[in-house]
């Protein structure tokens, strides 16, 4: 239904990290006082945008016309899409937070691109998508413990469609509370999920 627009969207996600300056360690050092500002049991970095949590390094969305990755760094930033940097996809610049997360990714010149809005615990509250003509906005409800009940999508420009809720069910998630597989509006969605072993030295 919007996997182009969905694709842009992850792909824009990635280039604000880079293109704000320098390597997720700095960025992370420079945020270490406002960093501690966030709620006890907040998400790191980027990982609330996609329902992740715990020292995730590697996240592949399994879909039918094809599996999208993402990689993050330690700290929860958000590295590459589909082995992008996200400097290729928002190439005309990253805007973020104190906390040094991505608000807004700007795929050009002319006004396109993307925003994010974070709750007080990193998980997304809202995404705003803009692409020419195409317009579309998200907001996402959560349970009592933090889990995502339902997106509220609203479609906006020539071809846009009535707005619609996608509501989660059967979900199955991993020991880090991560979703594995769940049935979005009755269509199932599966992903697998890399951690990074911090065990080892």
């Amino acid at each position: 239904m919007r996997k182009t627009s969905l694709f842009i969207a992850v792909v824009c996600g990635l280039s604000l990290l880079t293109a704000c300056g320098g390597s997720s360690s700095n960025r992370v050092a420079g945020n270490a006082a406002t960093t501690s500002v966030l709620a006890e049991n907040a998400v790191k970095g980027e990982l609330g945008l996609f329902e992740l949590q715990g020292p995730v390094k590697k996240c592949t969305v399994i879909n039918d016309w094809g599996n999208v990755e993402r990689t993050f760094d330690e700290q929860g930033f958000w590295l590459t899409h589909g082995g992008k940097q996200l400097s290729e996809i928002y190439s005309s610049g990253i805007e973020r937070d104190e906390y040094g997360r991505i608000v807004t990714g700007k795929i050009d010149d002319e006004g396109n691109g993307e925003d994010y809005t974070y709750s007080k615990f990193g998980k997304v509250l809202k995404y705003n998508y803009r692409f020419y003509d195409s317009l579309e906005e998200d907001v996402y409800s959560y349970d009592e413990n933090g889990n995502l009940l339902k997106k509220h999508v609203e479609l906006g420009g020539m071809d846009a469609e009535e707005p619609y809720d996608e509501t989660y069910t059967d979900v199955v998630t991993d020991s880090y509370g991560n979703w594995t597989s769940r049935k979005a509006n009755g269509v199932v969605q599966k992903r697998q999920i890399e951690y990074y072993d911090f065990a080892v030295q």
